[in-house]
Protein backbone atom coordinates (compact mmCIF):
# COMPACT_ATOMS: atom_id res chain seq x y z
CA UNK A 1 0.00 0.00 0.00
CA UNK A 2 1.25 3.66 -0.81
CA UNK A 3 1.64 5.71 2.20
CA UNK A 4 2.38 9.56 1.29
CA UNK A 5 0.86 12.71 2.78
CA UNK A 6 -1.71 13.04 0.20
CA UNK A 7 -2.74 9.54 1.11
CA UNK A 8 -2.89 10.42 4.67
CA UNK A 9 -4.97 13.05 4.12
CA UNK A 10 -7.35 11.61 1.96
CA UNK A 11 -8.10 8.97 5.03
CA UNK A 12 -8.89 11.58 7.52
CA UNK A 13 -11.07 14.18 4.90
CA UNK A 14 -12.93 10.82 4.37
CA UNK A 15 -13.36 9.22 7.78
CA UNK A 16 -13.69 12.47 9.49
CA UNK A 17 -16.48 13.57 7.23
CA UNK A 18 -18.20 9.48 7.79
CA UNK A 19 -17.61 10.00 11.38
CA UNK A 20 -19.67 13.17 11.83
CA UNK A 21 -22.26 11.66 9.49
CA UNK A 22 -22.48 8.50 11.53
CA UNK A 23 -22.30 10.52 15.14
CA UNK A 24 -25.65 12.64 13.15
CA UNK A 25 -27.33 9.84 12.29
CA UNK A 26 -26.85 8.20 15.89
CA UNK A 27 -28.23 11.47 17.36
CA UNK A 28 -31.35 11.50 15.04
CA UNK A 29 -31.75 7.65 16.09
CA UNK A 30 -31.67 8.30 20.16
CA UNK A 31 -34.68 11.69 19.24
CA UNK A 32 -36.65 9.32 17.55
CA UNK A 33 -36.09 6.32 20.24
CA UNK A 34 -37.09 8.57 22.95
CA UNK A 35 -39.96 9.63 21.24
CA UNK A 36 -41.20 6.31 21.16
CA UNK A 37 -40.36 5.69 25.18
CA UNK A 38 -42.27 8.31 25.82
CA UNK A 39 -45.11 7.65 23.87
CA UNK A 40 -44.96 3.51 24.74
CA UNK A 41 -44.58 3.95 28.48
CA UNK A 42 -45.74 6.09 31.28
CA UNK A 43 -43.63 8.81 32.12
CA UNK A 44 -41.73 7.62 35.79
CA UNK A 45 -42.59 4.25 36.20
CA UNK A 46 -39.64 1.55 36.10
CA UNK A 47 -40.39 0.37 32.59
CA UNK A 48 -39.66 3.99 31.23
CA UNK A 49 -36.86 4.61 33.25
CA UNK A 50 -35.29 1.35 32.16
CA UNK A 51 -36.19 1.69 28.53
CA UNK A 52 -34.99 5.55 28.66
CA UNK A 53 -31.63 3.68 29.84
CA UNK A 54 -31.44 1.20 27.20
CA UNK A 55 -31.88 3.87 24.72
CA UNK A 56 -28.72 5.83 26.17
CA UNK A 57 -26.95 3.10 26.54
CA UNK A 58 -27.15 1.86 22.54
CA UNK A 59 -26.44 5.58 21.96
CA UNK A 60 -23.14 5.30 23.92
CA UNK A 61 -21.86 2.20 22.91
CA UNK A 62 -22.46 3.46 18.63
CA UNK A 63 -20.86 6.55 19.42
CA UNK A 64 -17.90 4.62 21.22
CA UNK A 65 -17.31 2.53 18.42
CA UNK A 66 -17.37 5.48 15.91
CA UNK A 67 -15.06 7.21 17.68
CA UNK A 68 -12.87 3.81 18.39
CA UNK A 69 -12.84 3.51 14.52
CA UNK A 70 -12.50 7.00 13.27
CA UNK A 71 -9.49 7.28 15.47
CA UNK A 72 -7.68 3.66 14.65
CA UNK A 73 -7.76 4.10 11.28
CA UNK A 74 -6.27 7.97 11.25
CA UNK A 75 -3.97 7.17 13.66
CA UNK A 76 -2.72 4.12 11.88
CA UNK A 77 -2.56 5.72 8.55
CA UNK A 78 -0.42 8.65 10.14
CA UNK A 79 2.22 6.19 12.22
CA UNK A 80 2.42 4.36 9.06
CA UNK A 81 3.68 7.74 7.25
CA UNK A 82 5.62 8.57 10.34
CA UNK A 83 7.96 5.45 10.49
CA UNK A 84 8.66 5.11 6.85
CA UNK A 85 10.22 9.20 7.28
CA UNK A 86 12.40 7.87 10.14
CA UNK A 87 13.42 5.33 7.71
CA UNK A 88 14.25 7.63 5.53
CA UNK A 89 16.22 9.89 8.04
CA UNK A 90 18.00 6.69 8.97
CA UNK A 91 19.20 5.55 5.58
CA UNK A 92 22.25 7.34 3.98
CA UNK A 93 23.29 6.61 0.64
CA UNK A 94 27.29 7.52 1.30
CA UNK A 95 27.95 6.88 -2.05
CA UNK A 96 25.71 9.73 -3.42
CA UNK A 97 26.22 12.19 -0.68
CA UNK A 98 29.67 12.26 -1.88
CA UNK A 99 29.31 12.85 -5.12
CA UNK A 100 27.28 15.96 -4.44
CA UNK A 101 29.48 16.92 -1.75
CA UNK A 102 32.53 17.22 -4.13
CA UNK A 103 30.57 20.06 -5.87
CA UNK A 104 28.30 21.91 -3.22
CA UNK A 105 31.40 24.73 -2.86
CA UNK A 106 31.37 25.57 -6.76
CA UNK A 107 28.94 28.49 -7.62
CA UNK A 108 25.48 26.65 -9.50
CA UNK A 109 22.57 28.03 -11.27
CA UNK A 110 19.24 26.62 -10.91
CA UNK A 111 19.30 24.89 -14.15
CA UNK A 112 22.81 23.37 -13.26
CA UNK A 113 21.54 22.60 -10.22
CA UNK A 114 18.15 20.90 -11.87
CA UNK A 115 20.22 18.65 -14.14
CA UNK A 116 21.90 17.68 -10.79
CA UNK A 117 19.38 16.47 -9.11
CA UNK A 118 18.02 14.82 -12.75
CA UNK A 119 21.24 13.01 -12.76
CA UNK A 120 21.36 11.81 -9.37
CA UNK A 121 17.25 11.00 -8.91
CA UNK A 122 17.39 12.42 -5.13
CA UNK A 123 13.61 11.65 -5.05
CA UNK A 124 13.16 9.60 -2.12
CA UNK A 125 16.51 9.84 -0.56
CA UNK A 126 15.96 12.26 2.63
CA UNK A 127 19.70 13.59 3.17
CA UNK A 128 20.23 14.20 -0.86
CA UNK A 129 17.53 16.36 -0.73
CA UNK A 130 18.55 18.19 2.37
CA UNK A 131 21.83 18.65 1.21
CA UNK A 132 20.76 19.99 -2.59
CA UNK A 133 18.26 22.15 -0.30
CA UNK A 134 21.41 23.72 1.17
CA UNK A 135 23.10 24.01 -1.94
CA UNK A 136 20.50 26.10 -3.39
CA UNK A 137 19.79 28.45 -0.60
CA UNK A 138 23.72 28.88 -0.39
CA UNK A 139 23.42 30.03 -4.41
CA UNK A 140 20.62 32.60 -3.80
CA UNK A 141 18.19 29.74 -5.88
CA UNK A 142 14.60 30.17 -3.49
CA UNK A 143 12.37 29.13 -5.41
CA UNK A 144 14.10 25.45 -5.83
CA UNK A 145 11.26 22.81 -3.92
CA UNK A 146 12.76 19.49 -2.60
CA UNK A 147 11.25 18.69 0.40
CA UNK A 148 10.33 19.52 3.85
CA UNK A 149 12.73 18.85 6.61
CA UNK A 150 11.69 16.10 9.00
CA UNK A 151 10.85 18.24 11.69
CA UNK A 152 9.01 20.20 9.62
CA UNK A 153 6.87 16.65 8.58
CA UNK A 154 6.40 15.84 11.98
CA UNK A 155 5.17 18.75 12.92
CA UNK A 156 2.67 18.25 10.22
CA UNK A 157 1.21 15.35 11.02
CA UNK A 158 1.40 15.81 14.66
CA UNK A 159 -1.15 18.95 13.72
CA UNK A 160 -3.41 16.82 11.26
CA UNK A 161 -3.68 14.18 14.60
CA UNK A 162 -4.67 16.90 16.94
CA UNK A 163 -7.12 17.83 14.66
CA UNK A 164 -8.55 14.50 14.76
CA UNK A 165 -8.77 14.12 18.31
CA UNK A 166 -10.60 17.34 18.72
CA UNK A 167 -13.51 16.44 16.04
CA UNK A 168 -13.56 13.25 18.40
CA UNK A 169 -13.45 15.13 21.79
CA UNK A 170 -15.42 18.08 20.86
CA UNK A 171 -18.16 16.60 17.50
CA UNK A 172 -20.73 17.98 17.59
CA UNK A 173 -20.08 21.88 17.86
CA UNK A 174 -23.18 22.81 19.37
CA UNK A 175 -22.28 20.95 22.54
CA UNK A 176 -18.88 23.12 22.82
CA UNK A 177 -19.15 26.89 21.87
CA UNK A 178 -15.85 27.54 22.20
CA UNK A 179 -14.59 24.68 19.69
CA UNK A 180 -17.36 24.66 17.94
CA UNK A 181 -17.10 26.30 14.43
CA UNK A 182 -13.68 24.78 14.27
CA UNK A 183 -14.67 21.32 14.88
CA UNK A 184 -17.19 21.38 12.46
CA UNK A 185 -15.60 23.68 9.96
CA UNK A 186 -12.13 24.39 10.70
CA UNK A 187 -10.64 21.17 11.45
CA UNK A 188 -9.39 18.50 8.92
CA UNK A 189 -11.38 20.73 6.01
CA UNK A 190 -10.05 20.99 2.37
CA UNK A 191 -7.94 23.91 2.78
CA UNK A 192 -6.24 22.67 5.53
CA UNK A 193 -5.74 19.09 4.10
CA UNK A 194 -4.23 21.26 1.11
CA UNK A 195 -1.95 23.59 3.12
CA UNK A 196 -1.04 20.07 4.88
CA UNK A 197 0.38 18.52 1.84
CA UNK A 198 1.80 21.67 0.72
CA UNK A 199 3.51 22.10 3.54
CA UNK A 200 4.87 18.73 3.93
CA UNK A 201 5.84 18.59 0.09
CA UNK A 202 8.25 21.81 0.77
CA UNK A 203 5.90 23.76 -1.48
CA UNK A 204 4.78 26.77 0.73
CA UNK A 205 8.63 27.78 2.02
CA UNK A 206 8.25 31.32 2.45
CA UNK A 207 11.22 33.68 2.80
CA UNK A 208 10.79 37.60 2.77
CA UNK A 209 13.02 39.32 -0.09
CA UNK A 210 14.83 40.71 2.58
CA UNK A 211 16.20 37.73 3.78
CA UNK A 212 16.87 35.80 0.67
CA UNK A 213 19.25 38.78 -0.46
CA UNK A 214 20.84 38.56 3.34
CA UNK A 215 21.62 35.15 2.39
CA UNK A 216 23.06 35.87 -0.82
CA UNK A 217 25.12 38.72 0.30
CA UNK A 218 26.40 36.66 3.14
CA UNK A 219 27.48 33.86 0.80
CA UNK A 220 29.59 36.44 -1.50
CA UNK A 221 31.38 37.36 1.34
CA UNK A 222 31.88 34.33 3.17
CA UNK A 223 33.94 33.29 -0.32
CA UNK A 224 37.68 33.57 -0.41
CA UNK A 225 39.73 35.89 -2.55
CA UNK A 226 38.66 37.95 -5.45
CA UNK A 227 37.65 35.32 -7.89
CA UNK A 228 35.44 33.18 -6.26
CA UNK A 229 33.27 36.50 -5.12
CA UNK A 230 33.43 37.61 -8.32
CA UNK A 231 31.50 34.36 -9.65
CA UNK A 232 29.64 34.25 -6.33
CA UNK A 233 28.78 37.56 -7.31
CA UNK A 234 27.58 36.45 -11.08
CA UNK A 235 25.47 33.45 -9.70
CA UNK A 236 23.55 35.65 -6.90
CA UNK A 237 22.54 38.34 -9.53
CA UNK A 238 21.61 35.43 -12.36
CA UNK A 239 18.91 33.64 -9.86
CA UNK A 240 18.56 36.51 -8.09
CA UNK A 241 14.70 38.06 -9.18
CA UNK A 242 12.56 40.91 -8.93
CA UNK A 243 12.46 42.73 -5.20
CA UNK A 244 15.36 40.40 -4.26
CA UNK A 245 17.73 41.56 -6.94
CA UNK A 246 17.52 45.03 -6.62
CA UNK A 247 18.29 44.87 -2.85
CA UNK A 248 21.19 42.90 -3.55
CA UNK A 249 22.04 45.49 -6.09
CA UNK A 250 22.02 47.79 -3.66
CA UNK A 251 24.04 45.96 -1.06
CA UNK A 252 26.65 45.47 -3.59
CA UNK A 253 26.97 48.79 -4.53
CA UNK A 254 27.53 49.82 -0.32
CA UNK A 255 30.21 47.05 -0.26
CA UNK A 256 32.14 48.52 -2.73
CA UNK A 257 32.18 51.75 -2.29
CA UNK A 258 33.21 50.88 1.15
CA UNK A 259 35.98 48.95 -0.16
CA UNK A 260 34.05 45.70 1.35
CA UNK A 261 33.85 44.29 -1.95
CA UNK A 262 36.71 44.91 -4.57
CA UNK A 263 35.96 46.78 -8.12
CA UNK A 264 38.33 43.75 -9.18
CA UNK A 265 35.67 41.02 -8.13
CA UNK A 266 33.20 43.15 -9.56
CA UNK A 267 35.13 43.22 -12.91
CA UNK A 268 35.15 39.53 -12.81
CA UNK A 269 31.18 39.11 -12.24
CA UNK A 270 30.54 41.02 -15.52
CA UNK A 271 27.75 43.08 -13.53
CA UNK A 272 30.29 46.05 -12.85
CA UNK A 273 28.01 48.70 -14.73
CA UNK A 274 24.95 47.54 -13.40
CA UNK A 275 26.64 47.84 -9.81
CA UNK A 276 28.14 50.94 -10.71
CA UNK A 277 24.24 52.11 -11.36
CA UNK A 278 23.57 51.32 -8.28
CA UNK A 279 26.12 52.88 -6.67
CA UNK A 280 26.07 56.62 -8.48
CA UNK A 281 22.49 56.98 -7.62
CA UNK A 282 19.75 54.34 -8.65
CA UNK A 283 20.33 52.80 -4.99
CA UNK A 284 19.41 55.52 -3.48
CA UNK A 285 16.11 55.91 -5.73
CA UNK A 286 14.97 52.39 -5.04
CA UNK A 287 15.23 52.87 -0.87
CA UNK A 288 13.38 56.35 -1.17
CA UNK A 289 10.46 54.26 -3.60
CA UNK A 290 10.60 51.43 -1.04
CA UNK A 291 9.95 54.22 1.58
CA UNK A 292 7.42 56.16 -0.39
CA UNK A 293 5.53 52.75 -1.58
CA UNK A 294 5.30 52.26 2.58
CA UNK A 295 3.41 55.50 2.89
CA UNK A 296 1.09 54.78 0.54
CA UNK A 297 0.22 51.54 2.11
CA UNK A 298 -0.37 53.43 5.19
CA UNK A 299 -2.37 55.90 3.53
CA UNK A 300 -6.38 56.43 3.95
CA UNK A 301 -7.21 58.64 1.57
CA UNK A 302 -6.89 58.40 -2.39
CA UNK A 303 -5.77 62.04 -2.52
CA UNK A 304 -2.58 61.10 -0.46
CA UNK A 305 -1.65 58.28 -2.77
CA UNK A 306 -1.82 60.42 -5.95
CA UNK A 307 0.03 63.30 -4.19
CA UNK A 308 3.11 60.48 -3.52
CA UNK A 309 2.69 58.95 -6.68
CA UNK A 310 2.73 62.96 -8.53
CA UNK A 311 6.08 63.66 -6.37
CA UNK A 312 7.56 60.16 -7.45
CA UNK A 313 6.13 60.18 -10.96
CA UNK A 314 9.88 60.08 -12.54
CA UNK A 315 11.24 57.19 -10.03
CA UNK A 316 11.63 54.03 -12.73
CA UNK A 317 10.57 51.66 -9.56
CA UNK A 318 8.04 53.06 -8.34
CA UNK A 319 5.65 51.27 -10.57
CA UNK A 320 6.90 48.13 -9.82
CA UNK A 321 6.94 48.33 -6.13
CA UNK A 322 3.35 50.04 -6.31
CA UNK A 323 1.87 46.95 -8.22
CA UNK A 324 3.27 44.18 -5.94
CA UNK A 325 1.86 46.54 -3.12
CA UNK A 326 -1.46 45.98 -4.78
CA UNK A 327 -1.33 42.73 -4.71
CA UNK A 328 -0.26 42.03 -1.31
CA UNK A 329 -2.72 44.68 -0.17
CA UNK A 330 -6.73 43.85 -1.38
CA UNK A 331 -7.53 47.44 0.95
CA UNK A 332 -4.85 49.71 -1.02
CA UNK A 333 -6.02 47.99 -4.53
CA UNK A 334 -9.81 49.00 -4.03
CA UNK A 335 -8.53 52.76 -2.46
CA UNK A 336 -6.04 53.19 -5.34
CA UNK A 337 -8.98 52.01 -7.85
CA UNK A 338 -11.94 53.72 -6.77
CA UNK A 339 -12.84 57.06 -7.80
CA UNK A 340 -13.42 60.47 -6.27
CA UNK A 341 -16.64 62.43 -6.24
CA UNK A 342 -15.72 65.03 -9.01
CA UNK A 343 -14.51 61.67 -11.06
CA UNK A 344 -17.72 60.17 -10.56
CA UNK A 345 -19.80 63.33 -11.38
CA UNK A 346 -17.68 63.90 -14.83
CA UNK A 347 -18.16 60.55 -15.39
CA UNK A 348 -22.44 60.87 -14.89
CA UNK A 349 -22.47 64.38 -16.55
CA UNK A 350 -20.48 62.36 -19.64
CA UNK A 351 -22.95 60.31 -19.79
CA UNK A 352 -25.94 62.62 -19.65
CA UNK A 353 -24.35 63.95 -22.80
CA UNK A 354 -23.62 61.06 -24.29
CA UNK A 355 -26.97 59.90 -23.84
CA UNK A 356 -28.74 63.57 -24.98
CA UNK A 357 -26.57 63.11 -28.07
CA UNK A 358 -27.68 59.22 -28.65
CA UNK A 359 -31.68 61.06 -28.53
CA UNK A 360 -30.98 64.18 -30.50
CA UNK A 361 -29.25 61.69 -33.28
CA UNK A 362 -32.53 59.35 -33.17
CA UNK A 363 -34.94 62.44 -33.93
CA UNK A 364 -32.84 63.38 -36.91
CA UNK A 365 -32.81 59.87 -37.79
CA UNK A 366 -37.19 60.01 -37.76
CA UNK A 367 -37.30 57.42 -34.89
CA UNK A 368 -39.64 59.24 -32.74
CA UNK A 369 -42.95 58.91 -34.14
CA UNK A 370 -44.91 60.60 -31.38
CA UNK A 371 -45.55 63.81 -29.62
CA UNK A 372 -45.23 62.44 -26.40
CA UNK A 373 -41.39 60.66 -27.30
CA UNK A 374 -40.71 64.19 -28.29
CA UNK A 375 -41.41 66.43 -25.02
CA UNK A 376 -39.23 63.43 -23.09
CA UNK A 377 -36.41 64.35 -24.65
CA UNK A 378 -37.16 67.95 -24.10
Amino acid sequence: MKTDIGFVCGILEIESEVYKRNFDEAVEKKKKDIEVVQKTYIAGTPKHKSELEAVEQEFSKTISQLQKDFATTGANAIRELRDLEMQRVQTVDETKLSKIKAIKDIPLTKLELEALVQKFGIKGDYWSSRLIQTIADNNGISDFEIESSFDTKMSVLNQLEQQMDKIIRYYPSDIYSKEGALVRHGYLTERILQNAKDIYGGKMRYESDEKLEERAYLTILSRHGDIEKGFAIQNALRNAKGEVRNLLLCRLAKAVKNKRISDFAVELSGNKEEIEDFKNGKARAYIHARDEVERIMKATKKETIDRILEINSENEFMPQLVEKAKKKSGHLRELMESKDVEEQDSDKEEQQEKTADDYYKEIYDGNFRTKQEKVVIV
